[in-house]
């Protein structure tokens, strides 16, 4: 096999000989079907290129009957065999898979030109001191990062923690792992118990914030702090001061108007919400999340049709975006289309197998009066249970889509003792309208600190208007 060849079929840990037919692990072969094996090898030689379930059918079964059921479970055991580098089979939803090659931590040093950029701005003047090998392994963290699945997230949270080691002044790794944490808490990740993680993550950040010797880094690094203690400590007027001065001293900095939009949310003030929003998509247009959060906040105003419209762009632009189809699923069954949520919520979990999808999937069917086929999604969950964290948050969706209130009360308690994120936006999300009236339901709003702006927002009467 010459070197091209080995480059072309080399990922990660992994090598497939191609004239052997066989799959490599840091050396070590691994036991492997040939179909997994046919299927790995056709999706590489597409080169990121989507296969349709028909391509593959032809590629690897050779034109057998063969339904489209078969393929997803060859991928998904494939996946398996991958591990940690599973990411790499990725699913476009409704069609096929694609190769999606992880970059390589044994890239030359004089392939590289220059250091890796941070939001567009160069770190080399800042931070001249830093050898290249601690770049270049600072730019793979970096890639991985840009991934955005839990896999990747892992594994850049490992690099950025391997470029501190080797050089501990050096801000962006510090901020880095950070970064990396506070996502994998969330749950649109749901790989870490945030009670757990988000303490490690406040140390980087107040590390890096620490060490920081340009601009950008140091709003970075507020910003992520900022965050924390939206998802971590929830003292909201605390927090909008600190989102303000942010905002006032670094006006530029996107992610500052997307936490700020997130915070005004919580605290049910919707106009304000969807200002922030707009300001982030302003300054960075290009960012999936930050334009699916303009539809969520939508969403979350009870104006369901304004939200789908917004999040079907959103999903447009950005079809490979997990969370993106998540949110479209939410408006879409707030406003009743059970079956088109489903298949969102579906399209999500295609993209990213995980709970948030799963729970809103088993959620949609219960409230749609498809009580089995919610029991038979739920034994996928508790399946998952068993092999990673889930929040409890999902079991109060599930125990509330089959309108059992106290063991969905319960779980939410649980769920903020672990401070599952989405528990800042009790106040708003439409799917715990059945326990509103519960007493017990009332004092989470208050143990999580929203339950002032609650009563303020009836007071007043406020459903957030479009500006």
């Amino acid at each position: 096999m010459d070197s091209d060849r080995d480059a072309r079929y080399s990922f990660g840990p992994f090598r497939l000989s191609i004239s052997e037919k066989r799959l490599f692990k840091n050396g070590r072969p691994l036991r492997i079907s040939p179909r997994r094996f046919q299927l790995l090898r056709a999706l590489i030689d597409a080169e990121g290129q989507v296969l349709t379930f028909d391509d593959l059918i032809k590629d690897v079964w050779g034109g057998k009957l063969v339904f489209n059921h078969v393929v997803t479970a060859t991928a998904r055991d494939l996946r398996t065999v991958l591990t940690p580098f599973e990411d790499c089979i990725m699913s476009e939803p409704g069609q096929g898979y694609y190769f999606n090659k992880p970059p390589s931590i044994d890239t030359r040093v004089t392939e590289i030109t220059a250091p890796p950029n941070r939001d567009g701005l160069g770190l080399l003047k800042a931070y001249q001191d830093i050898d290249m090998d601690s770049w270049v392994l600072y730019s793979v963290a970096r890639s991985e990062w840009e991934r955005r699945t839990v896999e990747s997230l892992q594994r850049a949270r490992s690099y950025f923690t391997q470029v501190a080691g080797r050089c501990e002044q050096f801000a962006p790794a510090h901020l880095g792992i950070a970064d990396c944490l506070v996502l994998l808490t969330t749950v649109g990740f749901s790989a870490l118990p945030p009670s757990v993680a988000l303490p490690e993550a406040r140390a980087a950040a107040q590390r890096a914030l620490s060490l920081a010797r340009d601009a950008q880094t140091r709003a970075a690094a507020q910003s992520t702090l900022l965050q924390i203690g939206l998802l971590f400590d929830w003292s909201f007027r605390e927090l909008e001061k600190g989102f303000k001065r942010l905002i006032q001293e670094f006006p530029g900095h996107a992610h500052a108007h997307q936490g700020y939009a997130h915070l005004l949310l919580a605290m049910g003030r919707v106009d304000d919400a969807l200002k922030a929003i707009t300001d982030a998509r302003m300054i960075n247009p290009s960012s999936p999340m930050i334009h699916g959060t303009a539809g969520w906040v939508l969403h979350f105003a009870r104006r369901h049709s304004e939200a789908i419209d917004s999040l079907e762009q959103t999903t447009k632009y950005h079809p490979r975006f997990p969370p993106g189809y998540v949110m479209l699923g939410l408006a879409l069954e707030a406003d009743e289309q059970h079956d088109q949520a489903i298949k969102a919520f579906q399209s999500s979990f295609d993209l990213q197998p995980g709970p948030v999808a799963l729970a809103s999937i088993i959620h949609a069917y219960a409230t749609a009066g498809k009580q089995q086929r919610a029991r038979t999604v739920l034994k996928q969950l508790l399946l998952l249970a068993k092999v990673q964290w889930v929040s409890p948050y999902f079991f109060a969706l599930v125990h509330a889509g089959f309108g059992e209130i106290k063991p969905a009360l319960t779980c939410l308690d649980k769920a903020a003792e672990e401070r599952c994120d989405w528990m800042i936006h009790l106040g708003v999300e439409p799917r715990w309208d059945c326990l509103r009236s519960e007493r017990q339901f009332k004092e989470l709003l208050e143990r999580v600190g929203i339950l002032p702006f609650v009563r303020d927002k009836r007071k007043r009467g406020i459903r957030g208007r479009v500006s």
